[in-house]
């Protein structure tokens, strides 16, 4: 696994070479599957086996927030879809690990760096549907008064590169508020509904929120990945490059934009005008 965790691992997490033989016989069976249960025991198993990282800590409560990630590679089930505020595995129908349950946590976003590469390993029917590569801050839970984020980056490896190094980037941001009232007032207009978040409008002006001390991150210099703010460390995710496309298309051969919904976008205008 890349990338440092102080987390327990499961008995059985895969290592890179589990991981692939894994993928190479259940990968092709999962694209032929039909049946619903057995796609989820793929999943499951899949799930079960990855590495759990450490991507936030509660600013109010302390408690950490983990969850299991794909760090070996792009080509893991966990890689598909673009995520929807519910965290890295959401997807796979497995909930963030969050010990004693923090009730301040509201969403998790993260986005897919490739770092100006073009991931030429990936399997040749394998699509990734992914947000910015730029990590940003959504202005409209952050209207909250009490609202903080927090940041912190994994790195990926790529599929058939022994040993593993680190070849592109995932950035997490969690949102977080003391107070369930303020961020439902914040987000009352938002057309939000379970799962899901909009990212239109963002702030890619991270250090901003740092000097305000509204964004806190996970020190990586350390290996219990304490908390810490702008008063503690120089800001590590100041300038990070970057496509900032709203949606990506990620494949073998490159990555595509697809042209937005401008219907869609505009009556969600109109519906943030409402009162």
């Amino acid at each position: 696994m890349l990338g440092k965790s102080p987390i327990k691992q499961p008995d059985e997490v895969f290592n890179e070479h589990t991981y692939e033989k894994f993928l190479e016989t259940q990968y092709p069976r999962y694209q032929q599957e039909k049946r619903a249960k057995e796609l989820v025991k793929i999943q499951v198993e899949y799930g079960r086996r990855l590495p759990i990282y450490l991507t936030s800590r509660c600013p109010f409560c302390g408690e950490p927030k983990s969850e299991p990630i794909d760090t070996f590679s792009l080509n893991g089930f966990g890689w598909g879809l673009a995520n929807y505020g519910a965290g890295w595995s959401a997807d796979l129908g497995l909930p963030p690990k969050t010990p004693g349950k923090c009730r301040h946590l509201r969403i998790i976003s993260y986005f897919l760096n490739l770092r100006g590469q073009v991931p030429v390993e990936l399997f040749s029917d394998k699509q990734i549907k992914a947000g910015p590569e730029v990590p940003s801050i959504m202005r409209v839970p952050m209207a909250a008064s009490d609202a903080i984020a927090v940041i912190h980056e994994l790195p990926v490896g790529r599929y058939g590169e022994h040993p593993r190094q680190p070849r592109y980037s995932v950035y997490f941001v969690s949102y977080f508020t003391e107070r369930s009232e303020s961020f439902a007032e914040a987000t009352k207009d938002w057309g939000v509904h379970y799962g899901s978040v909009e990212y239109d409008d963002v702030d890619y002006d991270l250090v901003s929120w740092a000097e305000g001390k509204r964004l806190l991150w996970l020190d990586n210099n350390h290996p219990e990945l304490p908390l810490v703010s702008i008063a503690d460390a120089d800001f590590p995710y100041a300038d990070i490059e970057g496509d900032h496309s709203p949606e990506r298309i990620i494949t073998c051969t490159g990555v595509s934009v697809p042209q937005p919904d401008i219907i869609s976008r505009i009556m969600r205008f109109f519906q943030r005008g409402k009162k």
